[in-house]
């Protein structure tokens, strides 16, 4: 037997959900956490924040990496494919 060596946890993401109620329409938000700025995503461009969501999905156990870097793959190769495609006339 011996012992585990005690785990240094960092929070690394916080999720502050805003949520509006169906039946009164009343908005809710959850707090910033004291030492935070407020909502934000860091990173140069769209791809670093399809990065982040990729991971988030991971490590919170939702999907396999591969099954999200595979879609990713796909939509980026929809969105070269659609503008030249999507709106072709078609004969009749």
């Amino acid at each position: 037997m011996f012992d585990t060596p005690p785990v240094n946890l960092q929070v690394s993401e916080y999720r502050m959900l805003k949520v509006s109620c169906p039946g009164c329409r009343r908005v809710v938000q959850a707090a910033t956490p004291p030492g935070m700025a407020g909502p934000c995503s860091y990173g140069p461009n769209f791809s670093q924040a399809l990065d982040e969501v990729i991971d988030s999905r991971v490590w919170g156990g939702v999907h396999f990496r591969t099954a999200d870097v595979q879609g990713a793959r796909l939509g980026k190769e929809v969105a070269r494919w659609e503008p030249a495609n999507y709106f072709k006339s078609v004969s009749r």
